[in-house]
């Protein structure tokens, strides 16, 4: 089943709703909608709905579709968690969207996830050289980064022909991808030089899992500077003073 994500903490007034849906004929999108815990959940409903099928009806128009061709009005409902007993429209949306709560839209059912483990932001240097660890900075919530999954990938791309600067340079191809770690932290070697670098962190807690966010290097992995000044003057401070010197 489809997750209905929903974040709600005590210290703010909204809830904020994510979901991703694809009507039929209509290629996939995420949906996101910022709305007052106190607001009935018939009104917020109708507001989604109304967002849907105006993406369903701009996609039908872009397909030239004949006049007797009527437009679709998608319409969603809050279930219980049986999946049975309906909530009422009059109920507030906070007490309406909770855990495990059950949306239909049209025909598809989507699972009300509450604060899910979420990543918000993440970002790796654009550069990296060989030999220098790379420590990704991640904004989560309602996650443990101890659990969270990290898959670091390299990817070579073609090179890309030749074009004038008045044209649009055409999308790089990957033509190389593969797997070189799974930490938190990974440290580029010889064999990453000339790869540019992804990172895909998918944020857990417990055994519950978010939606996975990827991040991609800028710019190809160079070569390190070789042995650097600072390495020689830690030979003479490899032991941490006592207390008192």
């Amino acid at each position: 089943m489809s997750k209905f994500s929903v974040r709600c903490v005590d210290s703010e007034a909204s809830l904020q709703i994510s979901f991703e849906y694809a009507h039929t004929g209509c290629e996939g999108r995420v949906f996101n909608a910022s709305r007052l815990k106190t607001e009935e959940v018939g009104t917020t409903l109708y507001r989604i709905s109304q967002n849907i099928n105006k993406h369903v009806n701009k996609t039908a128009k872009k397909r030239k579709r004949t006049e007797e061709t009527p437009d679709p009005a998608v319409t969603m409902k809050v279930f219980e968690s049986d999946a049975i007993t309906q909530i009422s429209d009059n109920v507030p949306l906070v007490d309406a969207l909770k855990h495990d709560h059950v949306v239909l839209i049209e025909a598809e059912k989507f699972l009300v996830d509450l604060n899910p483990p979420s990543c918000s932001k993440v970002t790796i240097p654009q550069t990296a050289m060989v030999g220098f660890p790379i420590f990704p900075k991640l904004e989560t919530e309602f996650c443990n980064t101890n659990e969270s999954e990290f898959l670091w990938e390299k990817v070579k791309y073609s090179d890309a022909d030749d074009t004038s600067k008045a044209q649009k340079p055409p999308p790089l191809e990957a033509v190389e991808r593969c797997k070189v770690g799974n930490e938190l932290v990974f440290s580029p070697s010889n064999e990453d030089l000339g790869y540019r670098l992804l990172l895909t962190c998918t944020p857990k807690h417990g055994n519950r899992s978010g939606r996975p966010m990827t991040v991609e290097s800028k710019y190809d992995v160079t070569a390190g500077p070789g042995f650097c000044p600072f390495e020689n003057r830690h030979l003479y401070t490899q032991r941490e003073t006592e207390k008192g010197e």
